[in-house]
């Protein structure tokens, strides 16, 4: 290996900074005019955290945006109302006194959950949720190696010949995030003098890819409406509004692999006189993409095959396992809880996944968790809700072996068009999950830094040096070990010679 060719390698390593997990609960209370009716019961309520702003802060990573609540309860009229309540929310984490900022993009998520709904007047709620956020950043770490004398001058090619064997080929990645926003509108008939009740929307992302300088998303925002008709009878209405974003990502490389996600920010819905359901929403999109490259480092031998010193430097190095987008069925059936009644009719259902746990099996990333169906069921005058559990899998190809080292993922499921039915006692469900996943393999190594030829020393600054000899021709292995004040045994093993050898002029390594 001459020296221009060992000048041209990529020494650079993408390492994790900081992987971090807060939860803050948010809520308020929220008291209704005198228009909208009096509470009788409370049906469902639902939070989602829309998060909008990010930065780094001196040692700390500041994450902001509003948690968006929607109330669905039975006046004193008897009908259904649906009423949104919106507070902000912000996170503070900080990141620790190892952190010394050059990231690249951050990768952070934000989910409500654990809804708390307290009535206290008959216009007055509580409202409460825990706000999940998970943030990720990495650093760029230079790994070059120096390879010069005892007087600081430049060594000879024929040491850097000798650290060949002790060289690796490190895969590592490099993540970035990109965003778009827009804003998306639809018709749907329905019958005439229906009443929307409510609606919520989620973004389907259906395939993401790279083109020049730009991210090409394409997906729907899924609408679902809950409507009174003008019989008294409710029934859901849903209508998917395609979308397509090109979001600007420069020097992104073709080969680079990517994937999206998204939410949608704000649904509203209006009816005209003749029936037509009028539908406008919002949307943020989160394009993520992974720049997958090779690092030539020389690998320390004293971590291989020795415990570490006390001042060896060890950094995590991050490769990818995966990153794309895909969809899995959920599907199973519950018990009714309530007793059936005569003329029962299932009004709306939704579809919650949640994502629990990743693992590396046969060559596969492996996400697992459980998906909750929940059934709104007109019965005699009342509207009950019923709820069931089904275990979710989604697998795909894994770039790398889990091995030794600890995946570092974060990953989401959006529900599609849940199909739900009554059957006497039972309650069946089906829904198409639009799965975002996001995984690295975080592995410890102790990369070498730096290789001296001379005696052996020691690194009073700490970090991974290795010291190389020239020995004259003909003069045995233990005599030179002896010296330049090394082991005898460890030059041995990490030289591949034995004490009785003779040297044949080439350098080597002391430590």
């Amino acid at each position: 290996m001459d020296k221009s060719t060992f000048e041209k390698r990529d020494m650079r390593l993408y390492t994790p900074a900081f992987d971090i997990t807060q939860s803050t609960e948010v809520g308020g209370e929220m008291t209704m005019p005198d228009y909208y009716p009096e509470i009788r019961k409370v049906i469902a309520v639902t939070a989602e955290a829309l998060p909008d702003s990010k930065y780094l802060s001196d040692k700390s990573l500041e994450l902001g945006g509003t948690v968006a609540f929607s109330l669905l309860y039975i006046g004193d009229d008897g009908t259904l109302t649906s009423v949104p309540y919106v507070t902000e929310f912000s996170q503070s984490m900080p990141l620790g006194r190892d952190f010394n900022g050059g990231t690249s993009d951050i990768i952070a998520q934000s989910t409500a959950e654990s809804v708390i709904c307290r009535p206290l007047a008959p216009r007055t709620v509580s409202l409460k949720a825990k706000v999940k956020s998970r943030a990720e950043g990495a650093v760029f770490e230079e790994c070059s190696l120096s390879v010069i004398n005892e007087d600081r001058s430049t060594a000879a090619t024929a040491v850097r010949r000798t650290l060949e064997y002790l060289e690796s080929e490190i895969p590592t990645v490099c993540r970035r995030v990109y965003s778009a926003t827009g804003n998306i509108a639809g018709d749907e008939r329905a019958s005439i003098r229906s009443k929307p009740v409510f609606c919520r929307g989620d973004v389907l992302v259906h395939s993401a890819a790279t083109g020049t300088d730009a991210v090409n998303v394409k997906g729907e925002v899924l609408v679902s409406c809950l409507v009174l008709g003008d019989d008294g009878m409710y029934r859901t209405v849903t209508k998917a509004l395609p979308f397509e974003e090109r979001i600007s990502a420069e020097g992104i490389g073709r080969d680079a692999e990517v994937s999206a996600y998204g939410r949608a920010a704000s649904v509203s819905v209006e009816c005209d006189d003749d029936g037509t359901l009028s539908f406008d929403a919002e949307y943020d999109v989160d394009a993520v993409i992974a720049d997958v490259s090779s690092a030539f480092i020389t690998r320390d031998v004293y971590s291989r095959e020795y415990a570490l010193l006390e001042n060896r430097r060890e950094i995590n190095v991050q490769s990818l396992i995966c990153l794309g987008n895909g969809t899995v069925s959920a599907s199973g059936e519950g018990r009714r809880r309530s007793g059936k009644c005569e003329g029962d009719y299932l009004i709306f259902a939704t579809a919650e996944p949640r994502i629990e746990r990743a693992d590396i099996l046969d060559s596969k990333a492996v996400f697992s968790g459980s998906c909750t169906f929940k059934a709104l069921i007109a019965s005699d005058g009342d509207i009950i809700t019923e709820e069931f559990s089904v275990p979710i899998k989604y697998e795909c190809p894994s770039s790398c072996d889990a091995g030794a080292g600890e995946i570092v993922w974060q990953a989401q499921a959006f529900p599609g068009k849940v199909e739900c039915r009554l059957e006497d006692t039972k309650i069946s469900a089906v829904c198409p999950l639009h799965v975002f996943v996001n995984a690295v393999k975080s592995e410890r190594l102790s990369p070498v830094t730096e290789a001296v030829a001379g005696a052996r020393e020691e690194n009073a600054e700490g970090g991974n040096v290795i010291r190389i000899c020239y020995p004259e021709k003909g003069e045995l292995i233990w005599s030179i070990a002896k010296s330049t004040r090394a082991r005898l045994g460890e030059c041995e093993r990490i030289n591949r010679v034995t004490r009785t050898d003779t040297s044949d002029g080439s350098p080597l390594i002391m430590k």
